[in-house]
């Protein structure tokens, strides 16, 4: 006990250490609205900011600190937030716990610095406690408490609507042990599930019903959240799967190397996979949404997009990304088999976002750092410092206007 509340003390202490050099940075997008809704819920004003599209459960979340203390400056607001990541790695470490209590210390200290969270740890965004709601739903279904699974994922999805895929993947998971086909009364098997999960078929139709009513997922303008078809959303994954979990990615190349020497059934379905991908990407790869279009100069996912989109050399390069991102997301051995949905159901959640935002991959990419097999020890203290030296990079030249990612 004490080992564990040593390592969250300093963990903590050096975060905060480093909030109090952020703190006062500029206001940055989104900041704006996030913080007139959580002022306005806590002066008991229940209108909402017209161009904000999320359920306003980040903003109840935030209002009850703010109402309980009278802090009301961003650097309050901004410290609030922060104690959404502190959470977050709260539950990130019990789910270690459950699944591989030798790599809890290791994975948490690398989710704490992973470079797509580690900005908003600063900032006032709904990032880290829909994150804290998603790794609450996981923890409680790895301890097959159904019920309070269902409420954690409820609270995610009214944190963030995307939140519903991962809702999803928990419900998947917690049925995979009642769709056995070999089982002789594999009906009743299955009906016992669903009676199991009954509260997140609550969620699923509720969810349903508020789209019908709403005439889709987002609130307020629903131009700019349309749910359509978005490849290059997937590329980009792909490619951020490179840049972070390279090590997974050598890993899962040998591993197809391996089965192309052994398996021609293996060989066969990867020419195919490949071949597909390749022409998808030719054929699909656009910037469709204006927010992918502007910031040329300042916003780095863009800048990597408009490269692709424009440039010969890097169209080129980019298909080297499908194969080696593939094999790393795909070909990565999981700590539980039956948490494997996460793989699919990941490319589909962001399939369907109108533009391309890495801070939507923190969900899935944290849920990964769970439950992918440990590399070596070395490699894993190499990715580790990797992340701390990105993740300082990034944050001083975001707080100084140099970029953002």
């Amino acid at each position: 006990m004490k080992r564990p509340l040593l390592f969250f003390g300093l963990l903590l202490a050096f975060l905060l250490m480093l909030f109090w050099l952020f703190r006062a940075g500029p206001r940055f997008v989104d900041e704006w609205g996030h913080g007139e809704q959580i002022l306005r819920l806590a002066h008991g004003d229940f209108t909402r900011v017209s161009y904000l599209t999320t359920f306003p459960g980040y903003h109840a979340l935030m209002a009850v600190p703010v109402t309980l203390t009278g802090a009301e400056s961003l650097v309050a607001l901004r410290l609030f937030s922060f104690l959404g990541g502190a959470v977050a790695l709260f539950f990130f470490f019990q789910i270690m716990t459950v699944l591989r209590a030798r790599e809890r210390y290791w994975r948490t200290v690398q989710l704490a610095w992973f470079p797509l969270l580690f900005p908003y740890w600063f900032l006032v965004y709904t990032d880290l406690w829909g994150l804290a709601a998603v790794l609450l739903a996981v923890w409680l279904a790895l301890r097959k408490k159904t019920g309070t699974c269902a409420l954690a994922a409820a609270l995610a999805v009214l944190i963030r609507q995307p939140n519903i895929f991962w809702a999803g993947w928990l419900w998947l998971a917690l049925m995979k042990p009642y769709c056995a086909l070999a089982a002789k009364d594999r009906g009743r098997l299955f009906c016992r599930g669903l009676g199991r999960t009954w509260s997140f078929l609550v969620l699923f139709a509720a969810f349903l019903i508020f789209m019908a009513w709403n005439g889709g997922v987002a609130l307020g303008d629903r131009s700019v959240q349309q749910v359509t078809l978005n490849l290059t959303n997937v590329w980009f994954f792909l490619f951020t799967v490179c840049l972070l979990f390279l090590p997974d990615c050598v890993r899962g190349l040998r591993f197809a190397g391996q089965r192309w020497r052994s398996d021609r059934g293996f060989r066969l379905r990867t020419v195919v996979v490949l071949a597909v991908s390749w022409a998808l990407f030719g054929l699909t790869y656009e910037l469709s949404s204006l927010y992918n279009k502007i910031n040329l100069d300042y916003v780095l996912h863009n800048i990597v997009l408009y490269a692709v989109a424009t440039q010969p050399w890097a169209r080129v390069a980019a298909l080297a990304v499908i194969p080696l991102g593939l094999a790393g997301w795909f070909l990565t051995p999981f700590l539980q088999e039956r948490w494997g949905w996460l793989l699919p159901i990941a490319l589909l959640s962001v399939a369907v976002l109108p533009y391309v935002e890495p801070r939507y991959y923190i969900v899935p990419f944290a849920l990964f750092l769970a439950f992918r097999h440990p590399l070596p020890r070395r490699v894993e203290i190499g990715l580790t410092l990797f992340y701390v030296a990105l993740s300082l990079w990034i944050d001083i030249a975001a707080f100084r206007m140099w970029f953002f990612p």
